[in-house]
């Protein structure tokens, strides 16, 4: 069998173009992917952060009855907890997606694809100021997230 130098040739260059395609579709795919991970994430946060303000109103609208403030203050406790966790677990989606993308080649094909750096969740400092922090032993305080 003889191999006629023109189609080894020929043949090298479709390879190659498969194979940067194939890479190509593999990470669009996977910043598919990241992006809806990100997304689903920061859903959960702000249906959490509107349930959260809800509970809040309720608590304002028991009008300084002691009783009722001291059954909501562990609840609202526990949902901030949960709320700040999620936050967490919002910002590592947010960080990783942001890490892949940033990296070559995925930089120059993401700009192309639409896929633009998303911005962490992050305290808003005018709308907690004043308050102590989360961090504070049992402060129990909401810490407003901004995007």
């Amino acid at each position: 069998m003889v191999l006629v130098m023109g189609e080894i040739g020929m043949s090298t260059p479709m390879i190659v173009i498969a194979l940067i395609a194939l890479y190509a579709a593999y990470v669009y795919n996977r910043l598919q992917k990241l992006w809806l991970v990100v997304r689903q994430d920061l859903s959960e946060v702000d249906l959490l952060a509107g349930s959260h303000v809800q509970a809040f109103r309720r608590l304002a609208d028991a009008g300084g009855r002691l009783a009722e403030h001291q059954q909501m203050l562990p609840q609202l406790i526990e949902a901030e907890k949960i709320l700040l966790a999620r936050r967490d677990r919002c910002n590592a989606s947010i960080r990783l997606y942001n890490t892949y993308r940033s990296q070559l080649p995925q930089v120059l094909m993401s700009g192309l694809a639409g896929f633009r750096e998303i911005a962490f969740l992050t305290a808003d400092p005018a709308l907690t100021a004043g308050r102590p922090r989360p961090e504070d032993a049992g402060s129990g305080t909401v810490t407003v997230m901004r995007r």
